[in-house]
């Protein structure tokens, strides 16, 4: 961003800000997957706008490197990853293919084509071959248990009495203007953008908020850049910008799936919402003006101000880890000369019993709660048995 603006400090703050995001911060020290879909979408379209950047050339093998590996993993996170990061990149290849049609780069063209083909080949059938392949021959759908018969419905249930009245779209705008909040048990609350109540800054600590998921402040940054991104893409387009078609097409990613994907209301489901305001501010980066550059930092401190209310919650969560590893690691050493007993309560996080596993901690599973036994995390306790 500096690069391309010379401007530090606006550049520092987009950066920070879109790297973590409230979805990062509410997932880096959990099995939750959704940042890991985040992060990789997000350098996935990062590579491709340097690409758009670039004289369309193969010499930046780095950005072509990072895009490759973004999208192998971007697609083998989420089932729904696939269809999200197939969107912007048929989008944007379709501008990219125009361009160079134009220029008469066949030859680039052939490359490029054959490179993502290839990239897309070995994300699904090789890398996804446990899932996407093996789904395909099991199932007869490879996107199974999301759909194909004796499909896992993950949308009705998992949202609140209030949104069974409405379509894919109001309920996606009814969650991203109420307040945060993470259950089903009561209908979500409009609020007023810039206001922030005690309930919300309760739920941020969850990694998997239902309503408002994008930060208590997410509201108004949205708010603020919608007008932006009016005007300034009218403006871009009066001047034949190719910048204006392409931050058209990423609207477009970002938009049109709403209708399509379920649950695209909970914004750990579809993420790539976040990416509005900073297309905004990517907007105001063309001018040069105070008032441009004004309005800029208003965003990018709103922006900082939305993820720095989960930062408490993320330096809690990163304490949390430090001091499981420890108790994992001292289970490890004690196992090799004690018994050791571990019982998990009511929530069945699977993924803790790998982590016994990766460590090689011997022990016995108890079916009833140790209720004298020490705490670890997610519910799961741990005794050590003297003979």
């Amino acid at each position: 961003m500096k690069k391309k603006t010379n401007k530090k400090l606006i550049s520092c703050l987009f950066s920070i800000t879109l790297a973590f995001n409230p979805i990062v911060l509410n997932q880096f020290t959990t099995y939750y997957i959704d940042s890991v879909v985040t992060s990789s979408l997000f350098l996935m379209l990062f590579s491709i706008l340097k690409i758009i950047d670039s004289e369309y050339n193969f010499k930046d093998t780095e950005t072509y490197l990072l895009f490759a590996t973004s999208v192998v993993i971007c697609v083998n996170a989420k089932f729904t990853a696939l269809l999200i990061c197939g969107m912007f990149v048929g989008l944007l290849g379709i501008f990219i293919f125009i361009q160079n049609l134009l220029k008469k780069n066949y030859m680039y063209l052939r490359k490029l084509i054959g490179f993502v083909v290839i990239t897309f080949i070995f994300a699904v059938g090789i890398v996804g071959s446990s899932s996407y392949v093996k789904n395909y021959f099991n199932n007869g759908n490879p996107f199974y248990p999301l759909m194909g018969e004796g499909a896992v419905d993950i949308e009705t249930g998992n949202e609140p009495e209030l949104f069974k009245k409405y379509n894919h779209f109001e309920k996606f705008v009814y969650a991203t203007f109420s307040k945060t909040y993470t259950w089903y048990d009561k209908d979500p609350e409009l609020k007023l953008p810039f206001t922030v109540s005690a309930s919300e800054l309760d739920s941020i600590q969850y990694p998997d908020i239902r309503i408002g998921g994008l930060g208590v402040w997410y509201s108004a940054l949205l708010i603020l850049s919608l007008p932006i991104i009016v005007f300034g893409l009218i403006d871009l387009i009066r001047k034949k910008s190719k910048w204006a078609t392409v931050l058209i097409l990423i609207l477009i990613g970002i938009i049109a799936p709403i209708p399509i994907l379920p649950v695209v209301w909970q914004a750990r489901y579809y993420p790539q919402i976040y990416l509005i305001p900073f297309i905004a501010m990517l907007i105001l980066m063309f001018y040069k003006g105070k008032i441009s550059k004004g309005y800029n930092y208003i965003l990018a401190i709103v922006a900082v101000g939305n993820c720095l209310f989960l930062l408490p919650q993320a330096v809690n969560k990163w304490n949390n880890s430090v001091q499981v590893n420890r108790q994992l690691v001292e289970l490890a050493e004690k196992s090799l000369t004690e018994d050791v007993v571990i019982s998990q309560d009511n929530f069945t996080f699977y993924g803790a019993y790998y982590n016994y596993l990766d460590r090689g901690i011997r022990y016995e599973y108890s079916k009833e709660i140790l209720e004298d036994g020490i705490p670890m995390y997610y519910g799961a306790k741990y005794k050590i048995v003297e003979e």
